[in-house]
């Protein structure tokens, strides 16, 4: 990344604000072209040995978060702490160990 506008790009409708960036790429091999666009991702903090879960297995109720554990063939229902999460998984820091097997509902 060469440069983040200062300046948001801001949608009326969802409220959203997007930055324009401007980026330098290596094109050695000659596969990109003018007038082809990409979808990026950007991994803003990245964290080593963490328990990571689906977010899928995430429920929440009356603003504390659960899963369901597996165990001796029983689902047990858990309260968790969430740390990081994106769009597919959650990082849990607290209620969890790593090993125990969650449930998707």
């Amino acid at each position: 990344v060469k440069s983040v506008g200062h300046n948001p790009l801001t949608d009326p409708n969802s409220n959203l604000g997007t930055y324009p960036v401007s980026v330098q790429i290596t094109n050695s091999d000659e596969k990109l072209q003018p007038g082809m666009s990409a979808d990026v991702t950007l991994n803003l903090e990245t964290k080593e040995n963490v328990i990571v879960i689906p977010l899928g297995a995430v429920r929440s109720e009356q603003g504390q978060d659960y899963v369901d554990v597996s165990k001796a063939g029983l689902s047990i229902k858990r309260k968790v702490k969430l740390g990081l999460v994106n769009d597919v998984s959650a990082e849990v820091v607290e209620g969890l160990a790593e090993g125990e097997s969650v449930r998707m509902p």
